[in-house]
């Protein structure tokens, strides 16, 4: 994460009014898109229309495509997550419990750790050990802190250290994704955090150390960034010093069991290198970072890491119709990115023969405003998500899915105190947000299969936030679903349907091809004012409805139906398919 003040927003306006002058690659056009031309049926008009194809599968949907990032940033780690064990907080093991059994329902599928900007000069031998012992740093992010803050945010204490997130992790059932410090510290350093992790027990002094941490059996962590942003705080390098860094650090990683006793698929045990990828559209980076990967002759990595930012103007509260669509039009934007990413990664894996693709990590992604809503001054980067967030989520969702076969893994930044949260801390205090909701809504998606989904309907036009004489649009619906097998061989099918417009409701006609419907429940995530948000003396204004069985008609096909969605709302329906 770049130090503010950087006009994603601006930068990403201007990235797009360029993208239609460059022309895409051929492999493009394999990729799977919201796309428009399926034939109709005779039904009633409707304002939406959704069509599913499940026999055209796109990717497996796992939890990885629904991760979470957390940093020692402001009150992320500390009255965020990390409350001591002594709190009168109730905690498990000085962790929040309140945080750790809602985010357990999510069933996430990694937690991205320590940084961000803070990996990249951070010693992870500080983080272990008797905690009374652990020494106090000056935290990365102390310049950007007031001067009256002088706690843990400032003076990070190194409370919170491995054993502390890898208890975290366990307890919500998340695999770990350790960033590891590119800048500042050595290849020695990375390969002896490994072993600490992931050497059997009783192996080694790090193994033992671990044991003496309280976890004799080893952490057997798979995912591993390589840096964070090396072209910004992790060392302004260019991609091709960078690459040079990569084959130091990767050249020799402990294999735990040693690779003589692997099996033949030695991907399922390997760690997975996660390589810093390029600042937003510069493309280049990624193919000259690969070109040099090939003369070097170090192993592939698994993944390359892209950030994604939506700086805006405006107040979080007090935003205009302008405002809300301008902040929803950002993922239609960076689909177009995402695309190009994906095929300059293509082009360079071909271009050095490689045996496998590298896979894309959406590792930080979330809204930046420019104003706050808590006033805590140790909460850097704090906002209050309100429905606006919600929806900017489901987006991403539905993006996420129709890209799945090129995007394995996304974490949200952050998880708690910080940008697009779940949750929100103040001492004693805790609420989740619309954000939580949203995640919980599409939380059934995970296990399925993500397969072709068709959304159409007429754009929404809107004044421009800068020039009122000008007319932007956005679409007017997202969808997108997952197909689920079952035993008996019927299964079912999750969709999610969002609609846009602020203040109006929308029918919307959904028909899943070539399959019949024999029940199904319907639940939604609404609220009358689009600016609603949750506070801790009122946490439950943004929650989910109440489940209700899906009304089905004689009159319509077996594998259709219609539905009214609200103003500013997302809907999910769970279909139980026929046989």
């Amino acid at each position: 994460m770049p130090v503010p003040p950087f006009d994603r927003r601006r930068f990403l306006q201007t990235s797009a009014a360029t993208l239609g002058a460059l022309a895409l690659p051929s492999a493009m056009s394999a990729l799977p898109r919201f796309a428009s031309g399926v034939r109709r049926r005779n039904v009633p008009s409707t304002d939406l229309w959704v069509d599913v194809l499940p026999h055209e599968s796109i990717a497996p949907i796992t939890g990885n495509h629904y991760g979470h990032f957390i940093e020692h940033l402001g009150g992320v780690i500390y009255d965020g997550i990390w409350v001591g064990e002594r709190s009168k907080i109730p905690n498990i093991g000085g962790i929040r419990k309140s945080l750790v059994d809602d985010l357990r329902v999510l069933t996430p599928g990694v937690i991205r750790w320590p940084g961000g900007c803070f990996a990249d000069s951070y010693d992870w031998k500080d983080g272990i050990g008797p905690r009374p012992k652990r020494p106090s740093r000056l935290n990365y992010w102390s310049s950007a802190l007031p001067n009256s803050v002088t706690g843990p945010a400032r003076y990070e204490d190194n409370q919170f250290g491995t054993p502390e997130f890898m208890q975290l992790c366990k307890m919500v059932g998340a695999q770990p994704y350790l960033a590891v410090n590119a800048r500042s510290a050595t290849a020695l350093d990375f390969a002896q955090w490994v072993e600490y992790c992931n050497a059997p027990r009783g192996t080694t002094t790090l193994a033992k150390q671990r044991e003496a941490d309280g976890v004799p059996e080893p952490y057997n962590v798979r995912y591993w960034g390589i840096g964070n942003e090396p072209w910004g705080c992790g060392g302004r390098l260019r991609p091709e010093e960078y690459a040079e860094e990569y084959r130091r650090f990767s050249a020799w990683v402990p294999w735990f069991p040693p690779k003589s006793e692997l099996p033949r698929d030695q991907e399922a045990v390997m760690p997975r290198l996660i390589a810093g990828g390029p600042e937003g559209t510069d493309y280049e980076w990624t193919q000259k970072f690969l070109a040099v990967m090939d003369r070097s002759h170090v192993r592939l990595p698994y993944g390359l890491s892209i950030h994604d930012y939506f700086d805006h103007d405006d107040d979080v509260f007090s935003f205009n119709a302008s405002g809300w669509y301008t902040m929803l039009l950002q993922p239609q934007l960076f689909a177009d990115i995402l695309q190009r990413h994906a095929a300059a990664v293509d082009q360079g894996v071909k271009a050095v023969n490689w045996p496998r693709p590298v896979t894309l990590i959406l590792d930080e992604w979330g809204p930046c405003y420019h104003s706050t809503g808590l006033g805590d001054p140790s909460h850097l980067l704090e906002q209050v998500p309100t429905m606006r967030d919600a929806l900017l989520s489901s987006l991403m969702f539905d993006l996420f899915h129709a890209h799945a076969d090129v995007l394995s893994m996304t974490t949200v930044a952050q998880s708690v105190n910080c940008l697009q949260s779940l949750f929100l801390t103040s001492g004693e205090k805790y609420t989740k947000t619309p954000v939580y909701h949203a995640f919980a809504l599409y939380q059934p998606h995970i296990g399925g299969t993500s397969v072709r989904t068709v959304a159409s309907s007429d754009r929404i036009s809107y004044a421009d936030e800068k020039d009122p004489h000008v007319t932007r649009a956005i679409d007017g619906v997202s969808a997108s679903a997952t197909r689920h097998t079952s035993a008996d061989g019927a299964g079912h099918i999750v969709v999610t349907v969002t609609n846009p417009r602020m203040d109006q409701p929308a029918s919307a006609t959904v028909s899943l091809r070539g399959v019949t419907i024999a029940s199904g429940e319907v639940t939604q995530l609404a609220h009358g004012d689009p600016h609603a948000h949750n506070t801790f003396e009122a946490p439950e204004t943004v929650r989910l409805s109440e489940t209700k069985p899906l009304a089905l008609s004689s009159s319509t096909p077996s594998g259709m139906f219609t539905l009214t969605l609200p103003p500013a709302s997302i809907t999910r329906i769970i279909c139980k398919l026929g046989r």
